[in-house]
């Protein structure tokens, strides 16, 4: 490969613990249960940087549960690298938005999985999670921080997942569809 090649991305789940319980999750049970530690991530970001690496995906779990979240955030935008932040939403705080519009290099992306809340919720097996989810990517939106909107399809799904991406296209939000889930 020669000295001239690097890894160019890197993906990091920061949180085994998620506040919904999604039935398409890949993580096992037994790994729901704890968040990465402040040293690790700092150790992880190091390697990066040797390695010359450009974007750092962190993701969980749900990334809104690691108490750190935000310093992880402010330590890869010192060090510019662009950040890709997968979570459901449903924790956002104003102190994350006011974090993400400081933060330049950085997009967000979600799952909605239907704009009936019955059907979205019944995914995620987590009441509410449908309002609070809309919710955020609205306020996201209105602060102008880059997202994006997934919305995998499976039975649950399959007559209203179009409605997601007809809604996102209204917004001007990217948006995509995919019907195969794996981990």
């Amino acid at each position: 490969w020669g000295s001239d090649y690097h890894l160019s991305r890197i993906h990091v789940d920061v949180s085994g613990l998620c506040n919904e319980h999604c039935v398409h999750c890949y993580i096992p049970d037994k790994f729901r249960n704890r968040t990465m530690p402040e040293e690790l991530f700092h150790a992880i970001l190091e390697q990066s940087k040797a390695c010359r690496v450009l974007n750092i995906t962190i993701s969980g779990g749900e990334p809104m549960l690691n108490p750190h979240l935000l310093a992880f955030i402010r330590e890869c935008r010192d060090n510019n690298f662009s950040i890709n932040l997968l979570s459901n939403l449903t924790l956002l705080t104003d102190e994350m938005v006011y974090e993400f519009e400081k933060t330049p290099l950085l997009s967000v992306q979600t799952s909605l999985y239907s704009m009936t809340e019955e059907v979205h919720d019944s995914i995620t097996q987590s009441r509410g999670s449908f309002a609070k989810t809309k919710r955020a990517i609205e306020i996201l939106h209105g602060h102008n921080i880059p997202m994006q909107i997934n919305c995998p399809i499976m039975k649950q799904n399959k007559d209203t997942y179009q409605d997601v991406l007809d809604w996102a296209k209204s917004m001007n939000i990217e948006s995509s569809c995919d019907y195969m889930l794996f981990g």
